[in-house]
C-alpha cells in the first residue's frame, strides 16, 4: 500500500491557493508524476482531494482543470457517481460519522474483505483508502504483525504535524537540501519573537530544541 508521504497534496494546495497555478490552467497528472516522483494512483488521489476541496475541476475529458479562487466544489450536495467516490464516501462515513463504526485506533477491515462487502476491485478500494490517507482520515501501519489501516481522529492532529507539513513543502519548494533547511530553520526562528499584528492571536511558544528534534527531513 503506497504511503503518501510525498508532499505532493501539501505543495499543490499552496500553490493553487497562491495563484501559482491560475483559474484555468491544466494538470496533467504525466507531469506531476514526473514532478513529484509519484505513482500514479497517488498523484490522481491528491487531486481527487483537490476536487473535494473546490480547488480543481474534472471535466468530461478527463481533464484536470483549476478553479477560480472561492469556487463550491464541483460535487458539492451531489450522489456520487464513481466507484472510487462511493466507497470513500462510504468509508469517512463510518470514519468520522456521529458514531463511528471505526473509531480513533481501530484497524479497518483488510482491503480485500472491503473490496468484496463494496462489489469492487480491490484496486478501487486501495484509491480510496489512498484518498482518506491523504485527508488524515487513517494511517497505514507497514510493519508488525498488526499492519493495515487504522482511524485517525483528525481532531487530534497536533500543531507539529501542520508546522512539520509545511516545512517540508516549504523545503520541496526552495530546492533545499535537509541539513541545510533544518539550519536555515534554526536561524530564522528569532524572526519569531516579533510580536504577531494587533486582533491576531499569536502562536503557543516554540521551543528550537524540540523542533529541531521534530524536523526529521528525509
Amino acid at each position: 500500500m503506497p504511503t503518501p508521504g510525498e508532499p505532493i497534496l501539501v505543495v499543490l494546495r499552496e500553490e493553487v491557493r497562491a495563484g501559482v497555478w491560475p483559474a484555468g490552467a491544466l494538470l496533467k497528472p504525466s507531469e506531476l508524476m514526473e514532478r513529484f516522483g509519484t505513482s500514479r494512483m497517488l498523484t490522481r488521489a491528491a487531486l481527487s482531494v483537490l476536487i473535494d476541496e473546490g480547488l480543481v475541476r474534472l471535466d468530461k475529458s478527463r481533464t484536470y482543470i483549476v478553479l477560480a479562487p472561492g469556487s463550491p466544489p464541483p460535487n458539492e450536495g451531489c450522489t456520487p457517481t464513481s466507484r472510487i467516490d462511493r466507497v470513500m464516501v462510504t468509508m469517512r462515513e463510518r470514519l468520522a460519522g456521529s458514531a463511528p463504526v471505526y473509531p480513533p485506533g481501530r484497524r479497518l477491515p483488510p482491503l480485500h474483505q472491503l473490496a468484496v462487502e463494496f462489489g469492487v476491485s480491490k484496486s478501487v478500494v486501495l484509491h480510496a483508502a489512498t484518498r482518506l490517507m491523504l485527508q488524515g482520515l487513517v494511517r497505514h501501519q507497514h510493519a508488525g504483525e498488526m499492519r493495515g489501516l487504522y482511524a485517525v481522529d483528525p481532531k487530534s492532529t497536533t500543531r507539529n504535524d501542520i508546522l512539520i507539513a509545511d516545512l517540508r513543502a516549504a523545503m520541496y519548494r526552495g530546492g533545499w537540501c535537509p541539513a541545510d533547511f533544518r539550519e536555515a530553520v534554526e536561524r530564522a526562528l528569532p524572526a519569531l519573537d516579533v510580536p504577531p499584528p494587533v486582533g491576531r492571536p499569536g502562536p503557543a511558544p516554540a521551543h528550537s530544541a524540540g523542533l529541531s528534534a521534530a524536523l526529521v527531513i528525509g
